[in-house]
This record gives structure tokens, sequence and C-alpha cells, in this order.
């Protein structure tokens, strides 16, 4: 599974490990549940304005790369963005 494949999803769960620096999204994609996991996250913003009005589905995931590691940004299709910097990232298909 690709980011340009999440278009669509469902974001039902962000979870942070703050001792272990892990970030997983549980996210259900059109393939099946899907986790992102950022690794060693430094950042995270969240925000849940809603200023397109409420909606769980994502619009768009990004990645930057950036100086030490990555930038992910998820675009809401309620137009929140989630902001991440981590140093990987993966994508792992898991059971709901």
């Amino acid at each position: 599974m690709k980011l340009s494949d999440l278009h669509d999803a469902s974001l039902i769960q962000v979870i942070v490990d703050w001792q272990g620096g892990l970030l997983s999204c549980r996210l259900n994609a059109k393939e099946g549940h899907v986790t992102l996991e950022a690794h060693s996250m430094q950042k995270l913003e969240c925000p849940r304005f809603n200023p397109w009005g409420p909606s769980v589905s994502i619009n768009e995931v990004k990645t930057y790369d950036i100086d030490p590691g990555i930038r992910i940004t998820m675009e809401m299709q309620s137009g929140d963005i989630i902001d991440i910097i981590c140093a990987s990232f993966n994508l792992i298909p898991t059971v709901a």
C-alpha cells in the first residue's frame, strides 16, 4: 500500500508511545485496515477544528524530506492538517 492509497481512508485512532517515540495512526482504507507508524517522532500537531465540517476521512497524505528526518502532513476532509516530524515511517496492514 502507498500513501496515495489513503485518500478517503478513515482515521480511527492516534496513539503516542511517548517513551518509545512511536506514533501509530490506525486507519481503515479501501484495501483494509492499516497502521501508519512514525518512528522517533519529534513533533505531532493534531488539530480538530473542523473548518470544512466534521469528517474522519483523509483527503491527502504528503511527505517531505527535512534535515534530519521526514515531515508527514495528513490533510483531513474536515480541513484540519495533522503534522508529524519523525525519523522514518511505514505502513503496516493490520487486523481491525
